[in-house]
């Protein structure tokens, strides 16, 4: 069954119940309500010729001199703002509005500041100077890079917030797009501007040409497509080896959003629309080379910032540097915040549950593993190589990319649970929430938490305690994970899944009180897929587990780049002795075993597995959800070794 015309839900409609989920909204809430808009604005009053409400701005990355992203955070805060005021009520709600409101207000005035002091660049909207393009200057780094956020943001809140603020943030981004079709086409070559990382900024110009219609909006995107890149990707060739990471996927999902825009404007000419094709071939073919050759195990990819070689993940997690972007620089944020956003426009466009797979297994073992739970700081690297801790970044001077993308990660958690579609409604993520479809009056009700526990259970309601719609349907993932098959009963019989089943979908007609019960066993998986067979890593469901090495002198940190912090090494391996690794790896059910839950060391409650037929000193770990790891030296890869090779004892 292919499901046709998938549509996204709006952002109020879902409500994140699951404790875990919920509490990383409120952390990452709390913290954007510590923030100060004026201060972001500080350095676009300057520029603008205007005196700014605040006698400083803020540092790290957002600081006004030295090596810098200027701009790029204040974009995330604006994006993360908008998203957060959309799943929240009451006074949180009111109190997120407000800094959104001096926020987008505040940069209204510049824009039309500048633009009274700098006719020929009206739209132009920065917190450093238009000569610091295309390449930077001065330490500003990366300038395009930094405007995509801003537009990105304004974008964002004119998609969460209705009225007059929102119709703002689009009358400044529609100026600001339309300045850059005036500058880059005064440019002797405009393919210069593709030479220095610019994030995500035909894919932002896109979506503001599919709200305007205004073809110098389309003009400007296309100066951002770089077709050379593009050409060989559709042709199948994997040309990632040396390129930088989160330079080259945002690039991709501008590919794929000129497909999906230019496929739906009739004014597009015969070629046109016959050449569109390989945009959409690109980031398939993209999706399908990085997830099969150049992820980890926690969905991560990447190490010191580049995709390398095809199949060489073991070789440059654990290549024994430990300065600079060494073997700790694996897993960069915002390659993961990307590319599940390059997978969930894949998804809407094709329906295939591959990407739903990647997808909740990258959000629980990269996105959720990269907060505190406790703080809501952020990591910028996740190691693979044992021995290294997480390394969260601070409040108020560093103002990473990660910490950026990480606003937004945390406030769209239930934008990938349900979707939409002629079939019905589609659950695509197992976490405990509260789905309503006024088209249909209807109230879904998740409650899990797969997958410590197989049973999910849905609650079918109208809203106004009459009926749903008729003919609604329900259709439940069945995930690549689940252990045999999985098993179905409504209102307390069991239902026969062979003859509901299809392309990974359970389809179910439901009516208001209706209760199901779906149920999806997890085993354990030992997962390899490196050219070193032996270097492995080891999964319950889609949770990637891992392991405590040492709680010593976790803080040790380094400078690395423009103010990254990354973990110091101790020198811990994560050597596992066994008879024989092709015949341990065979037999994972008999060879982790779970054990009774119980506390980490840091107080919460998990899941626990224990290894047999190891040597002493692995039998003594214990093996816990990743994403609940915090504050402890930890190995996600076990490295296989036959007895006789290690002195390690069995």
């Amino acid at each position: 069954m292919t499901v046709p015309r998938l549509e996204a839900v709006a952002a109020p409609l879902v409500k994140i119940l699951d404790a875990y989920e919920a509490n990383a909204l409120t952390q990452t809430a709390d913290y954007l309500l510590r923030l100060e808009p004026e201060r972001f604005l500080h350095g676009f009053f300057v520029q603008a010729g205007l005196p700014p409400a605040t006698t400083v701005g803020y540092g790290g990355w957002e600081r006004a001199t030295g090596p810098r992203f200027q701009g790029h955070f204040f974009g995330h805060y604006l994006s993360a703002l908008a998203q957060a005021y959309a799943v929240s009520t009451g006074v949180l709600a009111d109190e997120l509005l407000v800094r959104l409101t001096v926020a987008v207000v505040g940069l209204e005035r510049c824009q039309l500041a500048y633009a009274q002091n700098h006719p020929d660049n009206t739209g132009y909207l920065s917190a450093f100077p238009i000569e610091a393009l295309p390449d930077g200057r001065d330490g500003l780094i990366v300038p395009f890079y930094n405007l995509h956020k801003i537009l990105a943001g304004l974008l964002h809140t004119h998609q969460h917030v209705p009225g007059r603020l929102g119709r703002t943030a689009l009358e400044i981004a529609s100026r600001f797009g339309s300045w850059i079709a005036a500058w880059a086409g005064r440019l002797d070559e405009p393919s210069d501007i593709l030479a220095t990382e610019y994030g995500g900024m035909n894919d932002a110009l896109y979506e503001l040409y599919r709200i305007t219609g205004d073809p110098t909006h389309r003009r400007a995107a296309e100066y951002f497509d770089e077709t050379s890149l593009f050409d060989r990707l559709a042709a199948g060739i994997d040309v990632l080896d040396g390129l930088h990471a989160n330079t080259t996927i945002p690039k991709v999902i501008g590919a794929l959003k000129r497909y999906l825009v230019l496929s739906d404007v009739s004014s597009s000419t015969t070629a046109e629309q016959a050449d569109l094709a390989r945009y959409r071939l690109t980031a398939e073919n993209f999706w399908r080379m990085v997830t099969e050759h150049h992820t980890y195990a926690n969905g991560g990819n990447s190490q010191g910032e580049h995709f390398h070689e095809p199949g060489s993940l073991y070789r440059h997690a654990m290549t024994g540097k430990t300065d600079g972007y060494g073997e700790n620089s694996t897993s960069e944020g915002c390659n993961e915040y990307n590319m599940l956003k390059l997978t969930r426009e894949l998804f809407l466009l094709t329906g295939d549950v591959r990407y739903l797979d990647y997808y909740e297994s990258t959000v629980i073992n990269s996105i959720l593993a990269s907060q505190h739970p406790e703080t809501g700081m952020v990591t910028y690297f996740q190691p693979m190589a044992p021995g290294y801790a997480k390394v969260f970044g601070r409040e108020l001077d560093e103002f990473w990319c990660d910490q950026g993308t990480a606003l937004e990660s945390f406030t769209k958690l239930g934008d990938t649970v349900y979707f939409r579609s002629p079939y019905g409604i589609l659950v695509a993520r197992f976490v405990s929430s509260v789905f309503t479809d006024p088209d249909r009056n209807l109230r879904l009700t998740q409650t899990c938490s797969v997958p410590e526990r197989d049973l999910v259970r849905f609650t079918i309601d109208a809203i106004d305690g009459e009926e749903i719609a008729a003919g609604t349907v329900l259709l439940l993932r069945v995930p690549r994970w689940v252990d045999g098959e999985p098993s179905l009963a409504v209102n307390g019989s069991a239902k026969d899944l062979g003859t509901i089943t299809n392309d990974g979908w359970v389809t179910l007609p439901v009516e208001a009180g209706d209760r199901i019960e779906y149920r999806l066993p997890a085993t354990v998986e030992v997962v390899g897929a490196t050219e070193n067979p032996n270097w492995v890593a080891v999964r319950y469901g889609p949770v990637l587990l891992a392991t405590e090495l040492s709680r010593a002198d976790v803080d040790a940190t380094y400078e690395a780049g423009v103010l990254v912090r990354l973990s110091s090494t101790r020198d811990l391996d994560s050597v596992i002795v066994v008879d024989d690794p092709e015949a341990w790896k065979a037999h994972p059910r008999t060879n982790v075993v779970r054990v009774s839950d119980g506390p980490n060391l840091n107080g919460t409650q998990t899941m626990r597995f224990e290894l047999r037929d190891v040597d002493a000193r692995a039998s003594g770990w214990t093996l816990q959800p990743y994403y609940s790891l915090h504050g402890a030296r930890y190995a996600t890869y076990f490295t296989l070794k036959p007895r006789e090779t290690t002195e390690h004892p069995i």
